[in-house]
């Protein structure tokens, strides 16, 4: 059995990831506003950290290796007027090392991310066959 371990990383107070608001729309929140963030947090799982002070550009430390296969899972929780979201990262743009702009799947498609949809996760109950792609008003508790 695979024990998962989460390091959750809290963003200062007023800052928040480029597309929070598109995000925020996507889950159904109407006409977002950044001011009623009270909390933003960044999940990271299936990674063993490396001790001690990272800056930016150097690793938080090393992936870990799930049913043959190296995995890391992140999601974006955030508070917006005291309701918790859990967004998917792919709601946000994300840039590759080599300058590659993953545009947010913001219209439903998986189109430039990529999905393991023959994960182990799919045997998992509640992981549909289609859970590539984000559903709209799928975040809110």
């Amino acid at each position: 059995m695979h024990i998962v371990k989460v390091i959750k990383f809290s963003v200062p107070q007023g800052t928040y990831l480029t597309g929070t608001e598109d995000a925020l729309k996507f889950a159904g929140v109407e006409n977002p506003d950044l001011r009623f963030i009270s909390r933003f947090d960044l999940d990271i799982a299936h990674i063993n950290l490396i001790p001690g002070n990272v800056t930016k550009g150097q690793p938080l430390g090393n992936v870990v290796w799930v049913a043959m296969h190296p995995k890391i899972g992140y999601q974006v929780i955030l508070v917006y007027k005291n309701v918790e979201y859990m967004l998917s990262p792919t709601l946000f743009p994300h840039a590759l090392p080599d300058g590659t702009i993953l545009r947010p799947m913001l219209n439903g498609t998986s189109e430039n991310w990529t999905c393991a949809i023959e994960s182990y996760a799919r045997y998992f109950e509640n992981v549909k066959s289609d859970n590539c792609v984000p559903e709209k008003y799928d975040y809110a508790p």
